[in-house]
Order: C-alpha cells, then structure tokens, then sequence
C-alpha cells in the first residue's frame, strides 16, 4: 500500500528539516502546499520532493483539502512542520490493513526540553489527532482555523505513535498573542486563550 504525505507551509524554515527528518524514509510520496514562504523553506523542501505546490491561503481547511487532492496515495499522512513524529513512527503501517479509515496519534506540546516540565491540562491533553486516514475521496476537513478530519469513522486510536509540538520551543509568548489575533480574524473565538 502506497502512504502519501503531506505538510501545509508558510515560513517555516525554522523546523521543517526536523519534520521532515522524522518521517521522509517511511514516505512513498511526499506533497508539499505553500501558500508564499519568504524565508528558506521551499529550499528545504526540494531537499526532500519535487512536489511542491503553490495555493494561496483561504483558511486552513482549505490548504489541507487542496493537499489531499495533491496525493495519490492509497492512505495520507499529515502532520504540521512544527511537529515531529516520534522514533516508532514506522510502527503505523501495521495498522494500515485493520479495517478502520483513520489512525490517531497523540500529541504532546513540548514547552520545555526540561523534563520534569509539563503541562497537563483539559485543554491540552489528551490531544488525539487524526494523522492517517484513507485516500478514497471521502475525507475532507472543515473549519477554518481548528480543521477536522470528517468522512474517516472507524477510527483506531494508537497510543505508542507520538507526535511532538515543537512551536513553543521555538517561540514566546509574544508569537503566540499574534496567532490568536491571527485565528480569531478567520473565526471568532478560535483563539482559544487557554491554549496559546
């Protein structure tokens, strides 16, 4: 079974080779949408496909269903570029044959490299994600800001895949402010305070 990939982009030079890094070699294809990057990752990009596709940014449900139109693929997987997948990643393709259409993986937001520090509230655990899901023209997300997957029940939860969240190690509370605002102008309340 062939597993297309997929990551929505916009400057994300910072952390997109670790992203990448994580899950390239388990990957038959892998599908880049950027909607206008002005620092280097598209050149990081290139590094790792030659699929890269330009579509500018109406919301995020939107890049992603352009994503998945991109993929030819029998599953897709997706993650964000400021994640990465943890060592047992491969491990996923084993549940590829069961009869669910979507695999979910927590998701751990890693606010320090300290690790006695964590956070553990309702807002941020458990954090389930849909990250591989069938390729046959039924699923397709909606929302603008805080996108679902619809179209992919049953779905298996797998607790031993892991992603990583790398935005607040890589930025302040400053940043977080601006991508509240930046949500609530797509929609109102998306901001979710007690999350950024």
């Amino acid at each position: 079974m062939k597993v297309s990939g997929y990551i929505i982009t916009k400057n994300n030079g910072r952390s997109l080779k670790w992203a990448l890094e994580s899950v390239y070699k388990y990957l038959d294809e892998i599908i880049i949408v950027d909607s206008g990057s002005t620092d280097n990752t598209v050149e990081i990009a290139k590094q790792y496909t030659d699929k890269i596709y330009f579509n500018e940014f109406k919301d995020f449900s939107d890049q992603r269903n352009f994503a998945i139109k991109k993929c030819t693929g029998d599953w897709i997987f997706t993650m964000d570029a400021d994640e990465v997948m943890g060592e047992n990643f491969f491990e996923f393709k084993k549940y590829l044959k069961k009869s669910y259409r979507a695999i979910l993986f927590p998701r751990y937001n890693l606010v320090s490299l300290n690790p006695i520090i964590h956070i553990k509230t309702t807002y941020h655990y458990s954090d389930w994600q849909a990250r591989v899901f069938k390729n046959d023209g039924y699923c397709y997300y909606v929302y603008p800001v805080h996108h679902q997957l619809k179209g992919c029940k049953p779905r298996l939860k797998v607790p031993n895949i892991n992603i990583f969240h790398l935005h607040w190690l890589m930025y302040g509370y400053d940043d977080r402010k601006k991508r509240g605002e930046y949500y609530d102008k797509f929609e109102q309340g998306s901001s979710f305070k007690e999350y950024y």
